[in-house]
């Protein structure tokens, strides 16, 4: 089964004409490829700046921190379906 990642970053909701030409985009996809929706509004993003970058580096080059992406299969991390 294909699989095709969706990073909907539509801070509009409902309102965004991204997400409605998104939505239409979803209508289309195969009946045989499984969507995993990213939904960054719901995500916990922080600014990558300052003191919180310079830690977050340390803490994901020692391999202590994992990450959302980290937590996806490869095959997801690798793959695009367009």
């Amino acid at each position: 089964m294909r699989k095709l990642l969706l990073i909907d970053c539509c801070i509009r909701k409902e309102l965004s004409q991204t997400k409605r030409l998104m939505e239409a985009f979803l209508h289309a996809v195969p009946a045989d490829c499984a969507v995993e929706r990213l939904v960054l509004t719901e995500e916990n993003l922080a600014p990558l700046m300052g003191d919180f970058f310079a830690q977050r580096q340390r803490l994901l080059k020692a391999a202590i921190m994992r990450t959302r992406v980290s937590d996806m299969p490869s095959s997801l991390r690798r793959r695009t379906l367009l």
